[in-house]
């Protein structure tokens, strides 16, 4: 399976413009719409066909992403590590996944749930009640 990569070992490699990463600065501006997570070696932090609790970003440990073939078997599509957000359509807007995430040793991340992820892409802050 790939790690995503800066793009620098291939002529025409775009992994950093499909996968980018975050800077320990814009971290921690997420920090207060999310919460931190912890998951075990091996464990699912997402599985195809279940509501997706919103975008991780990755803290520590990594993450491998996988697609499902016709025949039941995994497909590798990425790994993503420390800085890297995992976010899909269906994970930000609350419907079902369509990928799965394990994490590769044990994982940190900051989850943002659907409605975080939706106010931190909005151009104006929520108005405080």
């Amino acid at each position: 399976m790939g790690e995503t990569t800066s793009g620098a070992a291939r002529p025409g490699n775009r992994d950093h413009q499909a996968f980018p990463t975050l800077t320990p600065e814009q971290i921690d501006r997420l920090r207060p719409f999310g919460e931190i997570r912890r998951w075990p070696d091996g464990a699912l932090m997402f599985e195809a066909g279940v509501t997706g609790p919103g975008m991780f970003v990755v803290l520590s440990g990594s993450c491998a992403v996988t697609r499902r073939d016709g025949l039941g078997g995994d497909v590798p599509v990425v790994t993503q590590g420390l800085g890297h957000f995992l976010a899909e359509v269906g994970q930000l807007s609350g419907k079902p996944a369509l990928v799965d995430g394990r994490a590769i040793g044990d994982v940190e991340a900051l989850l943002l749930p659907p409605r975080a992820s939706a106010q931190r892409s909005s151009p104006t802050p929520p108005s405080a009640s």
